[in-house]
């Protein structure tokens, strides 16, 4: 992913929980992480200077978000390396979740970190990092802290919040046909890695599209 630009603002915006009393959406301006309240107050959250991607927690207490720590390699397969940051909504000590690092397998390769999610339950956070020629690899680690773990190879990652699959997330995986050639559907993955279904028709298709959208509602769910 590229950085957003001053003043953008993330393409997600949500309603907080307890954490603040009025809607919120979180931006990126100059480099900093800043929560945008339904008056227009602002509040920086992280120190920058290319922080970027912010994403807040189900219960509005926590944001997660990138920061690149460091160039790209040099033939550009790896990906810059990218830290997954964590700091309170309302302000306060920012705290590393995942450094970036160079695996000895794509499984375990944390360079190149993108896309972070939170969990449903608000325990934990996906991301994505570099890992195959096709497909990224994608993680999950506890707001603990800790190793994160591997979970399923994938090119995106959306946690579904709510429905029959709660609990699980939505991903964009590579695969191959029988009978030759390539697809890209959005799967139904668990928190151990296992696939439950992939969705029909949804080849190519982002987890906020209409395909995806309507067999979402039809489950009574929704994917953030």
């Amino acid at each position: 992913m590229t950085a957003l630009p001053g003043y953008a603002v993330a393409l997600l915006v949500l309603l907080t929980g307890a954490a603040l009393a009025d809607p919120v959406r979180l931006a990126a301006e100059d480099g900093r992480i800043v929560a945008i309240a339904a008056d227009g107050g602002r509040r920086v959250l992280s120190a920058g200077p290319e922080d970027r991607d912010p994403v807040l927690s189900p219960d509005g207490r926590q944001v997660a978000f990138l920061r690149p720590e460091g160039k790209t390699d040099q033939d550009g397969d790896e990906g810059q390396p990218v830290a997954l940051m964590l700091v309170a909504a309302e302000g306060g000590p920012e705290r590393r979740l995942v450094a970036p690092e160079r695996g000895p397998e794509p499984k375990t390769n944390l360079l190149g970190i993108n896309n972070p999610a939170f969990a449903a339950d608000g325990t934990a956070v996906y991301f994505l990092a570099r890992a195959w020629a096709v497909s990224d690899a994608v993680h999950r680690v506890a707001l603990t802290g800790g190793r994160p773990t591997f979970v399923v190879d994938g090119n995106s990652v959306e946690a579904i919040r709510s429905g029959r699959y709660a609990g699980s997330v939505l991903v964009s995986r590579h695969k191959y046909r029988k009978g030759g050639g390539a697809f890209d559907p959005l799967c139904v993955i668990d928190a151990a890695g296992r696939e439950k279904l992939c969705i029909p028709g949804s080849d190519g298709e982002a987890a906020d599209g209409p395909k995806a959208r309507a067999w979402l509602a039809r489950q009574g769910g929704r994917a953030q």
